[in-house]
């Protein structure tokens, strides 16, 4: 029986992706794999630069019936969940 071997996608060869790749692994490892001082090397960059950055406010979410419906607790038969209703 033949063993075929699986072609790697042209995707995972890109030059950009192989670029963006080491520049993160590069950041990383410069902070030392700490989402911390990641988040805090961002920050520091977004500030030191003349970029305008926006930050919006989180996004309220809607109640619907399906979301009140599916928040009561599961039994397992339907029927008898009904029958408590």
């Amino acid at each position: 029986m033949a063993i075929m071997k699986r072609k790697t996608s042209p995707a995972y060869s890109d030059e950009i992706i192989a670029e963006v790749r080491m520049h993160r692994d590069a950041i990383a490892k410069q902070v030392g794999y700490d989402l911390d001082a990641l988040f805090d090397y961002i920050r520091q960059h977004e500030r030191d630069s003349s970029a305008e950055f926006v930050s919006l406010p989180p996004k309220r979410r809607r109640r619907s019936a399906k979301n009140e419906r599916s928040s009561r607790p599961r039994t397992a038969n339907p029927r008898a969940a009904q029958r408590r209703l």
